[in-house]
């Protein structure tokens, strides 16, 4: 038959075809005050009789996906407590909804998480990108003709050093390091 008005938003949990059951407790055949060893007891038992590899009646994996779906709601607090609350007020049905929505496709992890996780991911393309255009502007710069001349110049420089410490006898032991001649090393 036809669901009456508040009924949809409760047939949702523990749905089934018109004119099945759509009470998750009563699909587990346990009273809404039932205990969490209860619910788990009666869950063993029904599946041991509609699992589909032992019952080979048409209808048995249909049965025992429902009974899974109710165990599921009514071990996880959260959704026992939405469940509870959709079945104490059936006439908030939009309400009744979109709880179990977000229960059922809602996020699952912690938004700080989401968030550190987030801004780590963009500081890493950020990284990524400086680096990128570090490197693409240094070998720019190594392909320009100032810079090719400054390094030759530079290395011009650097040979007059050496030649000019050759000459004076800097860097040898007995000359005027960087001791300046005194101590033990030096004159």
């Amino acid at each position: 038959g036809e669901l009456l008005l508040g009924e949809g938003a409760v047939a949702i949990y523990c749905d089934g075809e018109p004119g099945e059951e759509h009470n998750c407790y009563a699909l587990l055949g346990v009273p809404q005050s039932a205990s969490l060893p209860q619910i788990r007891a009666a869950y063993r038992e029904l599946s041991k009789q509609l699992h589909p590899d032992k019952n080979k009646a048409p209808d048995a994996a249909h049965a025992f996906a429902r009974i899974a779906n109710a165990y599921e709601i009514l071990t996880d607090a959260a959704a026992r407590a939405d469940y509870d609350d959709a079945l104490a007020h059936p006439e908030r049905r939009m309400y009744n909804y979109y709880r179990y929505y977000r229960g059922a496709v809602g996020r699952k992890a912690d938004l700080r998480v989401v968030l550190a996780g987030f801004v780590a991911l963009v500081t890493g393309f950020q990284w990524l990108n400086s680096s990128y255009n570090y490197r693409y502007a240094v070998s720019r710069i190594k392909e320009s003709r100032q810079y090719k001349e400054a390094v030759k110049k530079m290395a011009k420089e650097r040979e007059l050093e050496r030649q000019r410490e050759k000459l004076h006898g800097k860097g040898k032991l007995g000359g005027k390091g960087k001791l300046g001649g005194k101590g033990k090393l030096g004159g």
